[in-house]
């Protein structure tokens, strides 16, 4: 199989990858959206409840069969679909007079993000050329980051608007998505799963049994990576969403500078990403995954030990997004593709996502409680559960992969190496 030329692989990645634009901005938009919203629309505490929870709820139904579907229809089909369904579900949103319009609409878009996450990176590992695949998946973590900032800044603008502004930001992503539909026509099919359904001599579910992912072979690193996964996506998705419930409710910061502090320290994470996608195909993401393990460890544990304020809340979210580039959600992307064989890829990825953010979502339900009765009892949580997510992924899932030989898609830091001996000469 010829290697795709430079430009084909950035647009192959580029594109695909708008899917964590709309992942990070959707959650951002409907959190401020609903709020927005909520007196216009006659949305009632309970509903405001029901509608947060949905989104997250629906992520996991759609991860789950969505992984799946890509896996046996094709990775370009099932991605265009997808985004047509979210392009449906914001229309309901932007469209709506009542909050019973927005039931159907932020399903749809759940359900739509949950089964485009997998199948998009199923797409940017397996059409990038050997030693670059990990630097590609990585460039998704980019965007997921850059969705946020996005999304976070054009809120500024429009918020003051009230309905209309989040009439504004929900177009925002519809439009992002809509593009992505564009050029997503352009891609070309994932020709590493045609060749793998090719010599499996058919696409029927028949000849891809579901049971396959749960035997010995798959098994390990399938429970291994829904471990990990968890263990530094709900620590992540805590502070995402309770970050300025801190801020505001704890530390006794205004909602404006709460927001602002929160928006400085984004970009801290997204210098990590960069640095992980130069070294996403080298050994030294091992030693850069421990380190990322550790400063997380650290982020979470100094407001726990030193109490809440505005700066341990800043500090808290600067430090765990730098470590987490290294150690959290980058990584699992890439490990995901590397352990699975093409055919179960997007489905065991789907599964892990699936029951992760079901998880997730449960926590969020109880977490203002834990902040009420002790905001150290809720952070102590947090860093036991990353401290423990490092062991689980620098013993269990690193191993894992020298032992099922995915370590080749690692190549020599050869570049490195030369300058460090041009350097001695």
């Amino acid at each position: 199989m010829a290697a795709p030329s430079e430009p084909s692989q950035w647009r192959h990645s580029i594109v695909p990858g708008l899917m964590s634009y709309l992942d990070a901005g959707s959650i951002i938009t409907m959190s401020i959206a609903l709020v927005l919203l909520q007196q216009p629309l006659g949305i009632s505490a309970w509903g405001f409840g029901f509608l947060t929870g949905l989104l997250t709820a629906s992520f996991a139904v759609g991860a789950f069969v969505g992984g799946r579907i890509s896996d046996l229809w094709g990775r370009k089909r099932v991605f265009l679909v997808n985004l047509a369904m979210y392009i449906v579900g914001a229309g309901f949103v932007i469209v709506a007079s009542d909050a019973a319009w927005l039931y159907p609409g932020i399903a749809l878009m759940g359900v739509a993000m949950g089964i485009g996450v997998p199948t998009s990176l199923a797409l940017i590992a397996e059409s990038a050329a050997a030693g670059t695949k990990g630097k590609m998946v990585g460039l998704s973590s980019a965007l997921w980051l850059v969705g946020i900032m996005g999304t976070l800044g054009l809120a500024t603008g429009v918020a003051h608007y009230g309905p209309l502004g989040a009439r504004i930001l929900m177009g925002h992503m519809m439009l992002i998505a809509a593009v992505a539909l564009v050029l997503g026509f352009g891609l070309h099919e994932s020709q590493e799963w045609k060749e793998a359904r090719a010599a499996g001599g058919s696409a029927e579910s028949t000849k891809i049994p579901l049971s396959t992912l749960f035997t010995k072979r798959l098994l390990g690193p399938l429970v291994a990576l829904t471990a990990f996964f968890t263990l530094v996506n709900l620590p992540a998705n805590t502070l995402g969403q309770y970050m300025t419930y801190l801020y505001v409710n704890v530390a006794g910061v205004d909602a404006s500078k709460a927001s602002l502090l929160g928006l400085l320290g984004l970009p801290i994470g997204l210098i990590g990403a960069v640095i992980f996608m130069r070294y996403a195909d080298k050994s030294r993401r091992k030693p850069l995954f421990v380190v990322g393990a550790i400063l997380q460890v650290v982020a979470f544990g100094l407001p726990a030990v030193a109490g809440v304020s505005q700066w341990t809340v800043f500090f808290m979210a600067a430090i765990a997004g730098f470590g987490g580039a290294f150690a959290g959600e980058g990584i699992y992307k890439v490990w995901s593709q590397e352990l699975f064989p093409t055919m179960y890829r997007a489905t065991a990825q789907g599964f892990t996502y699936g029951v992760t953010r079901g998880v997730t979502a449960a926590f969020a339900v109880v977490t203002p409680a834990i902040i009420a009765y002790d905001p150290a009892v809720l952070l102590w949580i947090i860093t036991a559960m990353v401290a423990v997510a490092g062991v689980v992924g620098g013993f269990a899932v690193q191993r894992l992969g020298a032992d099922r030989g995915t370590d080749p898609w690692l190549v020599a830091d050869t570049a490195d190496e030369a300058e460090l001996e041009g350097s001695n000469a």
